[in-house]
């Protein structure tokens, strides 16, 4: 765990000599005692890179560590509970400083300052009687004063590495107020000082769970830790285990009663408990950085984007919109200002038009607040420093095809405007255009797309599962609702009645809708069918689809279509077995030439499928066995109760399907007539509606006594 201890900062008299060095920097900002400096400057971690601070350093002929006077120290690179701070070779003090800000978010500009306030080290203090070098290295020991108690207690230490100078290494004895060894010394002060200062900025301001967690950066055990120092006005906890307290904001510095309007003065009250300290801080930072306080309304830009939809899925460029066309575009901002906004209440903060001011948007949608403020901002509540987010619909307008700059700023509505920034989305509206990319193309045996097959030798009447993927590589967003729907179309002639329709489709000429809801420019849709191979028809075909817009337009008719050849049928058997039994329990055989009048008996044959078209029992074309010579005759061992079809279609095949070089199988009971004789039963298999088999003299020899 870390241990705090403030440094009272540097003296008047010492300020003086180098405030005399920075008169000719002008500033405008006076001292507030309740609102030193804001979060917003004061968390800005990105206001100096490592070589922007270098060349700072060197700004100062006479600094103790710019790069120009040789100074080298350990650079910091991470931290975790068990080890403390870890630390590289030696770099720059402007790397070193910079390492410490990005590690802790905050500004390396107050860092600077710092250094400046508690030892003089930025400037060398005009480097009187060689003030960097001669006996003095004590002040990088305690170069920011960390863990320097006010009492003015002095520790010794041997054997430092404080910093290298040209290369050579600076090892030194001495005493210092700093109470351990591994606090003492540049890069030791500074890292630490970047962390209490972020520390108490954040604990003042009620963050209890504040801890950095990156890389090797692991402060974990900073939420265990108590906080001690002033906190700013609001119902906070101190400790994470203690309950909520209400805090005024108020703190007795110097005997005076001091507001802590924000986390950032909090902090530096805590680090240095004193008036004359702070004033040297702020008049250092002014003097060389600017103003510590930003507008009270302010904002920065930190992203923008835009997708198809409110889901934000799927990006999309605004350089290629339809007339009519709706995107979901959004940004993101921080707030630099001083005033927390809220998106309810008198005041919340909205997005509106500008360039000119509050004007009516070409692009306003029914979703907007009205037609110069298109939303309000999403969070509940930005505080200064935070992030806030703001979405909205924006519509092409229908008729006006040109290029713009839609310029939106951020107003506190009832308050103010607040600075325009130049933030724009520049959009271009182009007129309508309907064109795809053909991206796949596929067949199955079914609708179930477990079985890839091709359209190759297709039989009469067989069926296949066909689709495939288009990527709309238009500007208008394709539906399968609405007065508009996308179909697929028959081409080659446009219209035309396909020899390959299917009961399914939704006419002769439309196969299928798109599948997807919608599909905007860039994303693909899925068209899916059944095609029914004509039954009259054989050949190659080549079968021509595109995509029509229904009510508007068909898509440019770039070729696509479905190679499928059908073959010219086919039906032929053969013969592999017959026989007969007593039942149909096919247990006990009998022979046929010698049956009583009214014997029944069960018989049956095999036939080899030896055409090209399968057989199947169910369909337009189920295979029966039909009575033959002559043909479709009325069977005289035909009788009720024996389950023939009818008294010329003794049964139908037993199986599902037989395809070519499959066996089939027909089974069923006749009834010996009444009358006695010798009888030839003659039967033949039959594709109901298509066509009957070959015949080939096949029959049953039958005597009835």
């Amino acid at each position: 765990m870390k241990k705090f201890l403030r440094r009272l900062s540097l003296t008047l008299s010492s300020f003086c000599a180098i405030a005399m060095v920075f008169s000719t920097v002008a500033h405008a900002d006076t001292f507030n005692q309740n609102r030193i400096i804001d979060d917003g400057i004061f968390d800005n971690a990105s206001s100096m890179s490592a070589s922007a601070i270098d060349a700072f350093l060197n700004g100062f002929s006479q600094s103790c560590i710019s790069p120009n006077s040789g100074f080298r120290a350990i650079d910091p690179t991470g931290y975790n509970p068990s080890t403390g701070y870890q630390y590289g070779g030696f770099v720059t003090a402007g790397q070193a400083i910079y390492d410490a800000a990005q590690a802790y978010s905050i500004n390396p500009q107050v860092l600077i300052t710092t250094l400046e306030k508690e030892q003089s080290l930025v400037t060398g203090q005009n480097n009187f009687a060689g003030y960097c070098n001669n006996g003095s290295q004590h002040k990088y020991a305690a170069a920011v004063g960390y863990g320097c108690p006010d009492s003015g207690t002095t520790y010794s230490y041997s054997g430092l590495n404080l910093y290298q100078r040209n290369g050579v290494t600076i090892t030194d004895t001495g005493t210092t107020c700093v109470n351990s060894a591994t606090k003492a010394g540049f890069t030791q002060q500074v890292i630490r000082a970047a962390w209490l200062l972020k520390f108490g900025e954040q604990r003042s301001e009620g963050n209890v769970g504040w801890a950095v967690i990156k890389g090797s950066w692991d402060n974990s055990d900073d939420p265990q830790t108590c906080y001690g120092g002033p906190m700013t006005q609001g119902t906070f906890a101190r400790c994470p285990s203690g309950g909520t307290t209400y805090y005024d904001g108020y703190t007795t510095i110097d005997a005076t009663s001091v507001h802590m309007d924000n986390g950032a003065t909090a902090a530096l009250y805590w680090y240095t408990p004193h008036f004359h300290g702070n004033q040297n801080f702020f008049s250092l930072f002014t003097g060389w950085f600017g103003s510590t306080q930003v507008p009270d309304y302010s904002w920065q830009l930190l992203s923008q984007y835009a997708f198809t939809d409110a889901t934000k899925t799927t990006a999309t460029g605004l350089s290629n919109l339809a007339p009519g066309q709706r995107v979901y575009i959004g940004f993101t901002v921080r707030n630099m200002g001083n005033i927390t906004w809220s998106n309810t209440g008198a005041n919340p903060v909205n997005v509106g038009t500008l360039r000119p001011l509050g004007h009516t948007s070409a692009f306003y949608d029914s979703t907007w607040l009205g037609y110069s403020r298109p939303t309000t901002m999403k969070e509940a509540s930005v505080a200064p420093g935070q992030t806030a987010t703001f979405e909205f619909w924006i519509k092409a307008p229908e008729s006006s095809v040109s290029n713009y700059s839609a310029y939106f700023g951020l107003v506190s509505e009832g308050k103010a405007w607040m600075p325009d920034i130049g933030m724009y989305f520049g959009i271009t509206v182009q007129p309508v255009r309907y064109t795809w990319q053909l991206t796949s193309q596929y067949a199955y045996t079914d609708a179930t797309k477990t079985v890839a097959t091709g359209l190759g030798g297709l039989e009469p009447g067989q069926r296949r599962y066909v689709g495939f993927t288009a990527k709309n590589t238009g500007n208008t967003t394709w539906s399968n609702t609405g007065n508009n729907p996308v179909d697929v179309g028959t081409v080659r002639p446009t219209d035309r009645a396909s020899l390959f329709y299917d009961s399914t489709w939704l006419g002769y000429g439309r196969p299928a809708r798109m599948k997807e809801a919608s599909v905007a420019p860039g994303q693909t849709g899925t068209f899916e069918f059944w095609m029914t191979a004509p039954s009259r028809a054989s050949g190659n075909f080549n079968e021509y689809f595109d995509l029509v817009i229904e009510g508007k337009t068909w898509l440019p008719d770039f070729g696509f279509n479905y190679a499928a050849s059908v073959i010219s049928p086919n039906y032929a058997w053969q013969l592999t077995s017959q026989y007969a039994f007593s039942d149909a329990t096919k247990a006990t055989g009998i022979g046929l030439n010698n049956l009583s009048p009214g014997q029944t008996a069960y018989i049956g044959f095999t036939a080899k499928n030896v055409g090209n078209i399968t057989w199947y029992n169910t369909g337009n074309n189920p295979l029966d066995v039909g009575t033959t010579n002559p043909t479709d005759r009325s069977s005289a061992f035909c009788s009720a109760g024996l389950g023939w079809l009818g008294c010329n279609r003794p049964t139908r095949m037993k199986e599902a399907s037989v395809a070519p070089g499959q066996t089939a199988t027909f089974e069923f009971l006749i009834k010996a007539p009444a009358t006695p004789g010798t009888y030839r039963e003659y039967f033949s298999p039959v594709a109901e509606g298509a066509a009957w088999l070959p015949y080939i003299g096949f029959n049953y020899l039958i005597t009835v006594h």
